[in-house]
Parts: C-alpha cells; structure tokens; sequence
C-alpha cells in the first residue's frame, strides 16, 4: 500500500531548494572573494619584502663596493710607497730641503752646530792674510754634505769637507782673507749651502785694516 504525502507542495519545495542554491552561490561567492582578497595581500606581501630586499642588497652592494675601491686605494698607496722606496737613493735621502721638489722635512736632516758663526780679528794692516777656523758639529739626524762654500770677493776663500759627515761628528771650514788693497772696516761673510734647514748657513769676518806706512810695504816685498 503505498503512501501519499497528501501535504507536498512542489512549488514550495522547489522554491527551498532555489533558496538552498542561492545561498550555495553566495557562500561560494564569498569564499571566492576571500581567497582573491587573500592572494592579493599575499602577492602585495610578498612584493614589499621583495622591495625591501631589493633595497636591503643594494645597499650592500653600494657598500662592499665603496670597500673595494678604499681596499684598492690603499693597495695602490702601499704600492706607490714600495715603488718609491725602492728608487729612493742616497742623494734623496741626503738632500737639500729647500731645492728638493717635495715637502720640507725639517727633522730628518743634518745640522751644523758651530762654536762660533763669527770671528773678530781686531786690527792688521793692509796685507796680512788672515787665517781663521770655523769648527762645527752635525747634531742632526742625517749625514752633512756640504756642496758649497763662496764670499762675496775672491779676496775671501773658504775650504770645505767634501766628504759627508756622519751624525755627531765634526768638521771644520778653514778660511783665508788676504787684505791686500782692503782698508778700513771689513766685514766678509762665508754662505755654507748644505743639506740642512735653512740650507744657507752664513759665518762672519771682520775686522779693521789700517794702511801700511810705505817703509812697511818696502820690507814686506
């Protein structure tokens, strides 16, 4: 004996079952909108990190290469520093500070310490040849090597070490002014060039010479 459901409705049940569809849709719908809603922000995400990295590297790109052009500015220093030692030869190094091309080096240099930078010879007569010694020490820090020794008239001849002088050793510069036609009041100076600061070192003679009487000048010939 079959049973008839004497209470359904079809157009109900189809309406239901619309109504069930309808929200399957939305659901649906919505769990789409979700998950493009959630790939956007992972992809946006992933972006800004990927930016921030990019960032991130090439600051340290920028800085590994600021490293690497200081590394190589100092290895090409350090080279030009070996280069230049191993042309430096003995005249460079014992040099004349103030011609020399480069920066004066006012320590690593010779120095000449005179007992005395004058001599005064008191009175002599027009003639007489005097004769004086100019005693010096070098107390600086590297050999004296004098490369000249001039007056301002052949009158005065100086004589000088050719060879260099060690440091703490002494030396001497002899020096002869003949007063032969000189009179009066006389003052000769002596400029020393050597590899030292000043490089012109400046010794004095003077003195007085007095006219010979002719009977004097007879016995002298």
């Amino acid at each position: 004996m079959v049973k008839i459901n004497i209470n359904y409705n079809p157009i109900a049940s189809t309406k239901k079952n619309l109504k069930k569809a309808h929200l399957s849709n939305r659901i649906n719908l919505g769990s789409f909108y979700f998950k493009k809603e959630i790939s956007y922000f992972c992809v946006n995400s992933f972006l800004k990190i990927l930016n921030s990295l990019e960032v991130k590297f090439l600051l340290i790109f920028v800085f590994l290469l600021f490293i690497q052009c200081q590394s190589s500015k100092e290895e090409r220093s350090i080279q030009s520093v070996r280069t230049t030692a191993s042309s430096i030869s003995n005249a460079d190094i014992i040099r004349n500070p103030v011609t020399a091309n480069q920066p004066i080096d006012t320590i690593n240099i010779a120095k000449m310490e005179f007992e005395s930078i004058s001599y005064h010879y008191g009175e002599v007569e027009e003639g007489d040849v005097i004769e004086h010694t100019f005693s010096f020490t070098n107390t600086g820090n590297a050999p004296l090597i004098i490369s000249n020794a001039k007056s301002t008239c052949g009158c005065t001849v100086p004589e000088w070490p050719k060879a260099p002088i060690s440091v703490g050793e002494s030396g001497a510069i002899k020096v002869k002014f003949n007063t032969a036609n000189k009179f009066d009041r006389q003052v000769k100076p002596i400029f020393i060039t050597a590899n030292t600061h000043p490089a012109e070192t400046k010794l004095l003679l003077a003195g007085t010479v007095l006219k010979r009487m002719e009977g004097e000048k007879d016995n002298l010939d």
